[in-house]
């Protein structure tokens, strides 16, 4: 008597190989492509940040000591250091975002799967 269970097949390990392997690509893209926009806002943001620092430190010896200078230079400075203090975070942030994406990528790489 045939209990009509037949038919049921499942793939060759190799067509299930490649398929895992193509998945796995496409996350790997996906995960380069997001590493390498944090590195490059990182990398210009540092960069301006940098030339931020050294503008500002020119206009400060330029403008006197601290008893010297006018209150809307004051606040032009307050408002300069909020900004820098804003782009050194989001460096900060950056540089977590790029160390998290460097770590799925190696596990990734390395075929086995995070804790």
């Amino acid at each position: 008597m045939a209990l009509g269970l037949g038919g049921f097949r499942t793939r060759s390990p190799e067509r299930d190989n490649e398929r895992d392997a193509k998945r796995l690509a496409k996350l790997r893209a996906a995960i380069v492509n997001a590493r390498d926009d944090a590195l490059s806002e990182h990398t210009g943001l540092s960069r301006r940040v940098n030339e931020h620092f050294a503008r500002a430190a020119m206009l400060l010896d330029a403008t006197g000591s601290f008893a010297e200078r006018a209150p809307e230079d004051e606040q032009a400075i307050a408002a300069s250091e909020k900004q820098a203090l804003a782009g050194q975070q989001r460096l900060e942030a950056l540089t977590r975002q790029i160390a998290m994406l460097e770590g799925l990528l190696a596990t990734l790489d390395s075929g086995t799967r995070p804790d």
